[in-house]
């Protein structure tokens, strides 16, 4: 399978002229299968930006299947007016839980609309050009507690839990329910999240998800996005791309 990986093209913080020349480059390769492994938003707009992204890859690759996650700037959504200066600039009041879930609900509703499938909901994906291989995983959210702003774009409290608790968490049932639906047919596996488990690991769920991952569920390749920097293989790939400077790369699998 020849598949082309981009992920973190931030949108907003890309030019879109810059990312729809990318695209186009990217489409006279003629791949089986394309990957967004998330942090397609560039500012607090959500879901809207994700939209966008969507229609300009499918105007340059109408027919290609898409693969994605989404990152932790895909859920920065419903700000409300400036509320000053905080300590990273102008401050904004927090979005709603209400507001959270309706920007849940349009990133589902763009890869819907877009035939894209969204790997934490879709499940894992298989091909039946290419017997044998899966892609499973799941986007993930940060292993730690770390000073970022994304803090800043999440509601206060997520049912009595903290944000940090709550993603976490929803990350780690979503991984298991996708890793349960792994059968013995899926020889060739392939791991993909936008937080990564290895170089270095900070996705959320067990300190030991990398070892556990190779051990228990046959997983040999890794692919992610969120740290913007390139690898090439042979057991992970990560396009590179930074804010500003989309990039992509070329996998067989």
């Amino acid at each position: 399978m020849k598949v082309l990986l981009t992920s973190d093209t931030h949108l907003g913080l890309t030019k879109e002229p810059e990312l729809r020349r990318m695209f186009k480059r990217m489409a006279t390769l003629e791949a089986d299968l394309l990957i967004h492994a998330g942090d397609y938003s560039g500012g607090f707009t959500g879901h809207k930006l994700v939209a966008l992204t969507c229609a300009m890859l499918r105007d340059a690759m109408p027919a290609v299947p898409v693969l994605t996650v989404i990152g932790n700037h895909d859920y920065w959504s419903g700000m409300g007016p400036p509320r000053g200066r905080g300590r990273r600039g102008v401050a904004y009041a927090k979005p709603s839980r209400q507001q959270f879930d309706d920007n849940l609900a349009g990133l589902r509703k763009a890869f819907k609309e877009h035939r894209f499938w969204f790997l934490d909901q879709d499940g894992v994906y298989r091909d039946e050009r290419f017997p044998g291989l899966v892609i499973a995983g799941h986007s993930g959210w940060y292993g730690h507690r770390i000073d970022t702003n994304d803090w800043e774009y999440l509601p206060r409290d997520f049912d009595g839990m903290d944000p940090q608790s709550h993603m976490a968490a929803q990350a780690h049932a979503g991984l298991m329910r996708n890793l349960g639906q792994l059968t013995d047919a899926d020889t060739n596996r392939i791991f993909l999240s936008h937080f990564p488990v290895v170089e270095p690991e900070d996705y959320g769920a067990s300190p030991n998800l990398f070892p556990q991952l190779e051990a228990n569920h046959g997983m040999k390749r890794f692919i992610q996005g969120h740290f913007h920097r390139r690898h090439e293989g042979p057991q992970l790939w990560e396009a590179g791309s930074d804010y500003g400077k989309p990039r992509y790369v070329e996998i067989t699998l």
